[in-house]
């Protein structure tokens, strides 16, 4: 029943997965030769069918166990991102993560390091789910065994990949934009998706009802805050421009 009322609803139809997916590889296609570092590598590279063999991809994740399994980037470093990206300033031509970001306590850290390692000219692409969807405020008031317990009975195949413990600082569009141009990037697009929390309550017919209302609600008031997820791609301007940049949001 949840997935046959989800296919009637227009705003899951937008899928960021995809487009983030897309971003990155037309990126990296643009400009052959490129150093891309993924952050939060883990086991695998969610965009690595997307883009041609050969590219030099650095994955830099806090946990060498996860990084071991890692067989789709040419090299893995160990990292505490917050503190230290582990490359020299400006060496950087594309900085990617997916669903990274809410699991970093500090952000605004992140992004720091980020502004150092990204050379001008260069970018940074992030998929990250959104502060205040409903699946993301439970996450955060839910305790973690609880949550975990919850969520690998309901979900097993999600066991080793979901689950985390999640902060979601500054993960909402009000803030990645404010953050992201205060350290001299220009947003070239920021896309907003509004359907992600549904699936969470997909065991449960009313309540998924509900998130569904709750979600078009937003979708059709374009409360972007609201969103469910976000794909962030931003340009390092030069240091002698200003670090306010025009932001296009893609709300479709």
């Amino acid at each position: 029943m949840s997935a046959a009322a989800a296919n009637l609803w227009p705003h899951q139809r937008d899928k960021l997965e995809l487009r983030y997916c897309e971003l990155v590889a037309r990126t990296i296609r643009r400009r052959p030769g490129l150093l891309v570092a993924d952050v939060g590598g883990g086991k695998s590279l969610r965009y690595a069918t997307y883009i041609p063999s050969g590219t030099r991809i650095i994955a830099v994740d806090l946990s060498e166990a996860e990084l071991s399994e890692n067989h789709q980037v040419a090299e893995t470093r160990i990292a505490d991102v917050t503190r230290h990206l582990p490359f020299d300033d400006g060496e950087v031509d594309l900085l990617t993560s997916s669903s990274v970001l809410e699991h970093l306590h500090d952000v605004r850290g992140f992004l720091d390091e980020a502004a150092r390692v990204v050379k001008p000219g260069g970018a940074m692409i992030h998929l990250l789910p959104s502060r205040y969807a409903s699946f993301a405020i439970l996450n955060r008031a839910l305790p973690e065994r609880l949550k975990r317990r919850l969520l690998f009975s309901l979900f097993p195949d999600t066991e080793g990949f979901c689950g985390f413990p999640a902060h979601y600082d500054r993960c909402y569009y009000t803030a990645i934009v404010r953050e992201c141009e205060q350290r001299g990037f220009r947003l070239a697009s920021v896309s907003v998706g509004y359907y992600g929390s549904s699936d969470y309550y997909s065991v449960f017919f009313p309540v998924f009802l509900l998130s569904l209302i709750w979600e078009m609600f937003a979708w059709a008031l374009r409360l972007r805050d609201l969103g469910a997820q976000l794909v962030v791609e931003a340009h390092r301007l030069p240091d002698s421009a200003s670090s306010h940049g025009r932001v296009a949001a893609r709300l479709d």
